[in-house]
């Protein structure tokens, strides 16, 4: 059974939009994530396994850094705009270590790195969906949510095809400016 626990980040967000309803959105997220697993093996008969008399929850927590290239639809109304997501996200796993509460694992370390066992670089597909108004000249205020699922296996010797995904709500402040405007060819006018 895995209990998922809120991770939580920040990061720095850049979009360029081309028209008034196509654009690119990319940036640089830094990540913690926390993955709490609990084991349990009904007892038997036929096998009474020590390590059925408890129950072990596992606590994986780490960090990680994403980059996102996403596609932006938006749907624009006066100072509000919906936009949704679609793209590609790479995330690299920077720490992993997993601790448990299982007395009969004493032999053990109580944190144990999982970095080694993990496929660090993780590639995956988003999809989000955003609402956005304007408050002021060139500033506007964002809020929304976006799906993640990563194509790449999670752990380097799995045969069961663990795969990371999330949903992540997002909120913030973003700068509107024209540091790359896009011109018109010569002999046509600008819209």
């Amino acid at each position: 059974k895995y209990d998922f626990a809120p991770g939580f980040g920040g990061g720095f967000l850049f979009e360029k939009m081309f028209n008034n309803t196509l654009g690119m959105h990319s940036g640089l997220w830094f990540n913690n994530i926390e993955l709490i697993q609990r084991l349990k093996t009904p007892i038997t008969s036929a096998n009474i396994d020590l390590m059925s008399l408890y129950y072990t929850t596992l606590n994986n927590k780490g960090w990680t850094i994403s980059l996102p290239l996403s596609l932006v639809t938006s749907l624009n109304a006066s100072i509000f705009s919906l936009r949704i997501h679609t793209g590609i996200k790479y995330t690299h796993i920077v720490t992993s270590e997993v601790t448990h509460n299982n007395p009969m694992l004493k032999i053990y370390k109580r944190k144990i790195d999982m970095v080694y066992m993990t496929n660090q670089s993780q590639f995956g597909f988003t999809v989000g969906l955003f609402f956005r108004f304007r408050t002021a000249a060139y500033v506007d205020l964002f809020f929304g949510a976006e799906a993640e699922l990563y194509v790449t296996e999670l752990l380097k010797t799995n045969s069961n095809l663990s795969h990371l995904f999330g949903l992540t709500g997002q909120a913030g402040m973003m700068f509107r400016t024209n540091v790359f405007p896009i011109t018109a060819p010569a002999g046509q006018a600008s819209l």
